[in-house]
C-alpha cells in the first residue's frame, strides 16, 4: 500500500475507515494485531465503495486459498483505491483535484491491458477535474515555478478571447491520454476551448503574472477552501436545489442554506452528547 506523502492521522478517521487502514497495513506488511480478527467491517453495500473494501479484503486474509480474481480486487484496492481515496481525504482542495487524478491513473498503469480497457473508458467518463478550467487551478499551485506561469499565460490568453466573461460557456469533457507523463499533458490544449477559471474572476491579469513572478505564497488564494470532494458538492447541490424549490429570491434561498447549514451544526453537536450521555450511563 502506497500512502508516502499522504499524513494520514488515525485519529481523525470514522471506524469503516479506521478498519480499511488497519486492514491493509496488515495485509501489506503481514503483520496485525490480534482484535482485527474481531472487529467487523460492517454490512456489504454496494453504495457505499469504502465498506465494501473493507469486505473484500476481509474475506481475501479469511481465505486460505483465494481465487486469482479476489487477488487482482485486492491488488487493486491496495495500490490504487485505498491510496487514492486517503489523498482525497487528507488533502480535499480543488487544487489537488487534478493530481488525485493523475495519481489514480498512474497507479493503475500497473494493470493488464484487458483490465485497463474496462477501467479506462469509465475514468473517460469522469474526468471532471481534468477539465482546462480545474486543471489550472492545480497548474497555479504546482511546486514547479514554470508549471505556474505557464497557468496564468493560459489564463491571460483565455482572458483576451473572453474578455467581457459573460459567454454562455458549454462544458465539454476532454479527451485523456492515457500515455501523458504529467498531469499538465493529460489533454490537447489545442483541442481544448480554454476559458478563464471564474474562481480567479476577482484577480486581474497583470496582479496573477505579477503574483507569480514574485512567488506569492498560494496559501493565500481563495479558491483552494473549494473542496474536491464529489460528495460534498453533491450536499451542495442538493441543498441549493432544495431552497430553489421552497425560497423565491436570492436573499431568501441565502438565509435558507445558511440556516440549514446552521441546523445541522446543532444537531449534530446533540446527536453527540445524547451518545456520550449512554456510554457514561452504561
Amino acid at each position: 500500500m502506497l500512502l508516502t506523502g499522504v499524513g494520514i492521522d488515525p485519529t481523525n478517521l470514522s471506524c469503516d475507515q479506521k478498519y480499511l487502514f488497519d486492514i491493509c497495513t496488515t495485509i501489506s506488511s503481514g503483520v496485525g494485531s490480534s482484535d482485527l480478527a474481531e472487529r467487523q467491517p460492517g454490512t456489504l453495500n454496494l453504495a457505499l465503495w469504502l465498506k465494501t473494501a473493507n469486505r473484500i479484503l476481509r474475506l481475501y486474509i479469511s481465505t486460505s486459498s483465494p481465487l486469482n480474481e479476489l487477488i487482482t480486487l485486492v491488488v487493486f484496492i491496495l495500490r490504487v483505491y485505498v491510496p487514492s481515496w486517503f489523498r482525497i481525504k487528507f488533502h480535499h482542495s480543488i487544487k489537488d483535484s487534478t493530481r488525485h487524478f493523475w495519481h489514480f491513473i498512474s497507479s493503475s498503469r500497473y494493470l493488464p491491458r484487458k483490465y485497463r480497457d474496462i477501467i479506462e473508458p469509465v475514468i473517460s467518463r469522469n474526468v471532471y477535474f481534468v477539465a482546462p478550467e480545474n486543471m489550472i487551478l492545480s497548474m497555479l499551485t504546482d511546486e514547479r515555478c514554470h508549471i505556474r506561469t505557464l497557468a496564468a499565460r493560459r489564463i491571460i490568453k483565455a482572458r483576451e478571447i473572453f474578455p467581457d466573461g459573460n459567454c454562455v460557456r458549454r462544458f465539454v469533457i476532454p479527451a485523456v491520454n492515457f500515455q501523458a507523463t504529467d498531469y499538465v499533458d493529460l489533454i490537447d490544449w489545442q483541442a481544448c476551448n480554454v476559458t478563464p477559471p471564474t474562481s480567479l474572476r476577482h484577480i486581474s491579469s497583470h496582479e496573477l503574472l505579477k503574483m507569480i513572478q514574485d512567488d506569492v505564497p498560494m496559501d493565500g488564494w481563495d479558491f483552494i477552501k473549494f473542496p474536491s470532494h464529489t460528495q460534498a458538492i453533491e450536499r451542495i447541490v442538493k441543498l441549493i436545489t432544495e431552497a430553489s424549490r421552497r425560497r423565491v429570491g436570492l436573499q431568501k434561498r441565502n438565509l435558507f442554506i445558511r440556516a440549514t447549514l446552521e441546523s445541522r451544526k446543532i444537531n449534530v453537536t446533540i446527536l453527540v452528547r445524547k451518545r456520550l450521555q449512554k456510554i457514561v450511563l452504561l
